[in-house]
């Protein structure tokens, strides 16, 4: 759902001309904008396939998972965080007011 929300929030407000009818314009040529629209939604969908990933190989009788999985996946937001989010955050906070 978070990453559902920020999608859209990029999509209305930074990457609104990227957009038509809700999917995405494929340009000519280079594009900054879309480029980094791809692969942010991309790590999204990284993200949230490594975590499927591990909940379904985990012990049906043992609702814990691992703590090195729980680090690695704190870690890996921490990181998309750092190279994606924190890209973008003055742009959308300038947008939204």
């Amino acid at each position: 759902m978070h990453f559902q929300y920020e999608e859209s929030l990029l999509d209305a407000h930074l990457y609104k001309d990227l957009i038509v009818g809700g999917k995405q314009v494929e340009t000519k040529g280079f594009s900054a904008d879309l480029d980094a629209r791809k692969s942010h939604y991309r790590d999204h969908k990284r993200l949230i396939g490594e975590i499927e990933e591990m909940v379904s190989c985990a012990d049906n009788d043992d609702e814990r998972l691992p703590a090195k999985f729980v680090s690695e996946v704190l870690r890996n937001f921490e990181r998309h965080a750092n190279v994606y989010d924190d890209g973008y955050a003055d742009a959308l906070h300038a947008a939204l007011h």
